[in-house]
């Protein structure tokens, strides 16, 4: 009995270690909270007032369809998508294309060709193409797509959803 211990005993280098490890991966994350609105010319929009100071430009086209990307497998996507689910129930006339980007290269060369049109280099996914802006990641969305969704001539979107073969099937979210 002498001498041999009972229990478990690590070594604290050891835990020192996975502490570091555990605060390095929780860096790495994307935080939930990012979020981003930009114009079609690349520039990007920040602060509280992004989405009311992109509306007071007149040059500023807002309305239209908008383009939904997402991927099935993201956690934000489910949200940003439920919100536009809702929004579309409430407001039928705004049309809201889907494309899902998970195994579909149709999809994906839409994508490369929207980011490039709105001169962006990296978009994160969900993301939403309406008018000259941008709106990414799920808090943009839930925040920004009421206000982008109205035409900025004043008149209604009277465009319906329609069949999109390259998006989710129904053309809607």
């Amino acid at each position: 009995m002498g001498g041999q211990r009972t229990g478990h005993h690590q070594s604290p280098g050891r835990d020192g270690a996975v502490f570091v490890a555990l605060i390095l991966f929780l860096l790495l994350l994307p935080s939930p909270a990012s979020a981003g609105v930009f114009l079609r010319n690349g520039s990007d929009i920040s602060g509280n007032g992004a989405i009311g100071a992109l509306l007071s430009d007149p040059g500023v086209h807002t309305g239209g369809p908008a383009d939904f990307f997402y991927n099935t497998h993201c956690g934000a996507c489910h949200v940003a998508m439920a919100f536009l689910t809702e929004y579309q129930a409430a407001h039928p006339s705004v049309q809201i294309r889907s494309y899902d980007l998970f195994n579909n290269s149709e999809n994906r060369a839409l994508f490369e060709a929207r980011k490039q049109e709105y001169n962006r280099s990296y978009v994160a996914v969900p993301v939403v193409f309406i008018g000259d802006a941008g709106l990414e990641g799920e808090g943009a969305i839930r925040s920004g797509f009421d206000a982008l969704a109205a035409p900025s001539s004043g008149e209604k979107n009277a465009t319906p959803a329609g069949r999109d073969s390259r998006g989710s099937g129904d053309g809607t979210v």
